[in-house]
This record gives structure tokens, C-alpha cells and sequence, in this order.
């Protein structure tokens, strides 16, 4: 069980690690979109994820089947990435990105929800730490290496070209990812449900409110900049790799 948690991760991450550092570069240099409009399009991302993420949590809540409702976000996340790349010009580019944030702003908490719930009786956080390191280690090889493989098919330009094999690429990862959580069972505490009342109890709880209050400003003072990041190093002279 652990070693499929953490194949997971592994998976899922580096789709993100090759979306996360490239896809604004790609709005800006691919599509030749301004800085407003890639600040826009990159702002849909946790837009829809303030209504997606509790929606999906509310579905794993309702059905108790948070596997299921992890493999469909991971599938989701490979599904539109594909269609993401093959969208163009800034009002599609927009609704695309909107659909792909649907899936993929909800994808890695119900990872850490599936993840602590089936370590829960081993350590749970304690065992989280390593599962989720595997995760990183994607990321890291992904972000390395996705430079090289656009080298390998600078010469295709159908159906996508140049930085838009990146979205290719996050489907060929996520996939697995997605048949890697249908194969989890179901394990301690992974089909809790929630029961009437629970969330007015959480809004009641003082911690909790302080953690929202507190996530709020870390995220106010992080997105952005750390979103826009790429489009600095290549304003600085720096290209892909």
C-alpha cells in the first residue's frame, strides 16, 4: 500500500513539476500572450479552486470512496491537459485553463487526504513525510529532464509544438497516476464519512478559522510571485532549460 501511495505521488508530481515552472512561459512565449492576460489566465487556477476543492472534498465526504474520487481527478488532470494544449488565443486558452483547474487544484489534497487516512494507524504524519518526498523526487526529475525531451521533438510540430508538448507529456504522467489509485484499497480510515453538521462544527472551531486566516495571507504573498517566476528568469535572460 505504501509503495503504491508513494508511485502515486511520484506520477502525479511530475506532471506538476512539468506544468507548474513551464506553462507560463508557454502563455507568454508560445502564445505571445501580454503579462496582464498571463497574470489573468494563471489567476483562474485558484479562482476555480476555491469552489472546486470543497466540492470534490464534499464528494469524497458524501461517498466515503476517496480513492475513486482521486483516480477521477487524476484522470481529469490528463484529459484536460491534452485539452489544454490544443486550445488557442486568450478567451479559449482561458476556459480551458479554468477546466483543467477543475481537476487539478483538487487533486493533490485529496492525495494527502488518501494518504494520511491510509497511514493512519502506522504513524500517519509521521509516514506521510517519506510518501510525500517521493512526490518531490517526480517533481525534480521532471523539471530536469522535460527540457532535454523537447530537444528530442523539436523537429514534430503536429499536433503540438515547441513548449506545447508539455501538455502531452503531464497526460502521459498523470495517467498512471490515476491507475495507480484505483488499485489502492480500501484501508483504514479512507471511507470515514462525513455526517450532518461537521462543517458548521469546523467553522466553530478556533484553530481551524486561525489555520484559514493564516493560509489566506501565506498564498496572498506567495502566488503570485511564485507563479510569475519563470516569466523573471527569462526576462533575465534565461531560456527553458
Amino acid at each position: 500500500m505504501r509503495s503504491r501511495l508513494a508511485a502515486y505521488w511520484f506520477a502525479y508530481m511530475a506532471g506538476f513539476g512539468i506544468f507548474f515552472p513551464f506553462y507560463t512561459l508557454y502563455l507568454r512565449q508560445d502564445l505571445g500572450l501580454t503579462e496582464s492576460r498571463v497574470g489573468l489566465v494563471v489567476a483562474v487556477i485558484p479562482l476555480v479552486g476555491l469552489i472546486a476543492q470543497p466540492a470534490w472534498g464534499r464528494v469524497a465526504d458524501a461517498t466515503g470512496s476517496r480513492r475513486h474520487v482521486m483516480a477521477v481527478l487524476a484522470l481529469g488532470v490528463a484529459l484536460a491537459s491534452v485539452g489544454l494544449g490544443l486550445a488557442g488565443g486568450f478567451w479559449p486558452i482561458l476556459l480551458a485553463t479554468a477546466l483543467f483547474a477543475l481537476f487539478s487544484t483538487s487533486a493533490m489534497p485529496m492525495a494527502t487526504s488518501v494518504t494520511l487516512a491510509a497511514e493512519a494507524h502506522r504513524g500517519g504524519a509521521a509516514v506521510f513525510g517519506p510518501i510525500r518526498a517521493i512526490g518531490t523526487l517526480g517533481f525534480l526529475i521532471a523539471v530536469q529532464l522535460f527540457p532535454f525531451l523537447l530537444d528530442a521533438l523539436e523537429t514534430l510540430d503536429r499536433p503540438f509544438r515547441d513548449l506545447g508538448w508539455m501538455f502531452p507529456t503531464i497526460a502521459a504522467c498523470t495517467l498512471p497516476a490515476a491507475l495507480v489509485a484505483l488499485s489502492l484499497r480500501d484501508v483504514g480510515e479512507m471511507t470515514l464519512r462525513s455526517h450532518r453538521g461537521d462543517l458548521g462544527r469546523l467553522w466553530r472551531h478556533p484553530p481551524f478559522v486561525r489555520l484559514l486566516v493564516f493560509l489566506f495571507a501565506a498564498h496572498l504573498c506567495m502566488q503570485g510571485p511564485i507563479r510569475l517566476f519563470p516569466l523573471l528568469v527569462d526576462a533575465r535572460g534565461g531560456g527553458v532549460t
